[in-house]
Order: C-alpha cells, then sequence, then structure tokens
C-alpha cells in the first residue's frame, strides 16, 4: 500500500478539512492491513474436516436431486457454497420485495435484503468463478419459491439448489439451533473420494484425513501434509512413516491456489492482475 501523499488537495477545501481527511486515510489504510492480514491468515488455514455427508440438495432449476459430490465438476477441485438466508432471520423486519410472487409471502418467510445484495453482484461474477472453480448457493426453502425469486430478480447464472430436506445447513453454521437461517460461505476441496495411498476410490464416510509425516514423527497440520486415506491404509500405517510400510503417495498435496481466494473474496480477476497471478495467462486465454 502506497503512502498518503502530504500535497493532495481537493479544491477549495480548508486546511481543518485536509486535516480531518487525512487521519480519515490513515485509517483506512490501517483497516486494509488488517484486512490483508485476516485474508493471510484464510488462506494459511490448515484443512478441515472430512464431509460427514453426501447430502442430498433439490436443483432449483428443475427439481432434480444433486448430491454433494456431484457439486465438483471433473478438473475444478474447489466448491464455495453460498448459503442463502431464505426465510430471513425471523427478528428482520425490514421491508420485503415490493412486487411479485414473493412479495405475497409472510414477511417472516421471504428473503434476506442483504444477502439478496449479495447475489445480485455473485450471479454477474458466477461466469467468471465458474471457470477456476465450482459455486453454488444454498437455501433451505421451497425450490418453486427460490425458482419464482431469482425470475424476480434476474438471476442468470447462479446454481440454486434447496437444502430443505438434509442436514447441511446445520452442520456447516449456515442455522442455529432455533433453526434460524444465517449466511455464511464455506469452502471444500476435493481429492477425488481417492485413498491417495492404493489409489481405489470409497465412498465419503469410508475416508479419513492421514498426515502423511504424522505429527507424532514431527509432521504439521497444513495442506501440503494431509491427504485422504481409506481405513485399510490408515491402518496399515498408523504413526510411521510411509518407506517403513511400503507405502506411496499417489500425488503431492497442495494447499488451494491463491487465485481461488482471490476470486471468492472479490468475484473476478481484472485483466490488469493477471501477469502477477499464478496461471494469469491461462486466464486471459
Amino acid at each position: 500500500m502506497t503512502d498518503i501523499d502530504p500535497g493532495i488537495r481537493f479544491p477549495g477545501e480548508s486546511e481543518e478539512y485536509r486535516r480531518e481527511r487525512n487521519r480519515l486515510l490513515q485509517a483506512e489504510a490501517g483497516l486494509r492491513r488488517a484486512i490483508e492480514q485476516v485474508a493471510a491468515q484464510r488462506r494459511a488455514l490448515p484443512p478441515g474436516g472430512v464431509v460427514p455427508d453426501d447430502y442430498r440438495f433439490e436443483e432449483v432449476s428443475d427439481g432434480g436431486e444433486v448430491r454433494f459430490s456431484e457439486l465438483f465438476e471433473t478438473g475444478k477441485d474447489t466448491l464455495v457454497i453460498y448459503n442463502f438466508m431464505f426465510p430471513r432471520y425471523s427478528g428482520d423486519t425490514r421491508p420485503g420485495p415490493p412486487e411479485g410472487e414473493t412479495a405475497k409471502l409472510p414477511l417472516a418467510e421471504t428473503p434476506c435484503a442483504s444477502c439478496t445484495s449479495i447475489l445480485d453482484s455473485l450471479d454477474g461474477a458466477a461466469p467468471h468463478l465458474s471457470r477456476v472453480l465450482n459455486l453454488a448457493v444454498v437455501a433451505k426453502s421451497d425450490p418453486d419459491r427460490i425458482r419464482s425469486f431469482a425470475r424476480e430478480r434476474g438471476w442468470c447464472h447462479l446454481r440454486l439448489l434447496s437444502s430443505r430436506d438434509n442436514a447441511y445447513n446445520r452442520h456447516y453454521h449456515a442455522e442455529t439451533p432455533e433453526g434460524e437461517q444465517m449466511p455464511i460461505f464455506n469452502v471444500f476441496a476435493r481429492d477425488g473420494n481417492q485413498c491417495q495411498y492404493c489409489g481405489r476410490h470409497f465412498p465419503t464416510s469410508e475416508l479419513s484425513l492421514d498426515h502423511v509425516v504424522p505429527r507424532s514423527r514431527g509432521g504439521e497440520h497444513i495442506w501440503e501434509n494431509v491427504v485422504a486415506a481409506c481405513r485399510p491404509c490408515n491402518t496399515k500405517k498408523e504413526d510411521r512413516l510411509l518407506h517403513e510400510v511400503g507405502l506411496v503417495l499417489r500425488k503431492k498435496p497442495t494447499a488451494p491456489k491463491e487465485l481461488t481466494w482471490i476470486i471468492v473474496a472479490v468475484g473476478t480477476v481484472h485483466p490488469h492482475w493477471e501477469p502477477y497471478l499464478e496461471h494469469g495467462a491461462a486466464l486471459s486465454a
């Protein structure tokens, strides 16, 4: 971040205005540095736990069923899910939609206005996001209601899903114990449901996380040291190194690309940024 230029002025401003304006700019610069530090911490997070269920969602577009594992397209191993508060928080008394079928619902059953604003923007960014990751929007509501509201808002690019019949919202803190819906982004990474030792594919329930270099042997809980392993391989390996038990790592684990986090945060990648980002040339193709 560049320093504040002490010589900058707007026409007709007073010394008092300039003094207070510079104080504001300094505060904004400090806030930006704090945001950048938090973003760096987010990118450095170790992997979370294995998804406990292959949740079944209802596709809003056609009423069909799709499993959680099917939300990952070939070649894209990152899935971003936004929880849309539809219905809104029970204490939210802001006006509901002014017109359309959704406006006929009781206020408590209408969607959150803040979530709606976010999705208005995300719908435009979705085609750019889909080039590098999988994106879905989940709401615990009737698919017909979600479809009707999406049509009223003019959303064309979002993959909308209903979670009314599964426990996804509750498991991933998009729902309180009292049933209130919460807005939250969750990011998931996959390894193809493949044991990274024997290479066989398993249901999610039969895989667990394993540290390539065991924690008891000095291994860290970081992306580059964690893989999915089946129960037999996990049992065979225990707290030993691969060469000690005759196992071979199929693919070296890596952290998600920084580009993924940038796009999740800002919605798109400006062409001027691409030379400074990994795989920037591929994005321009």
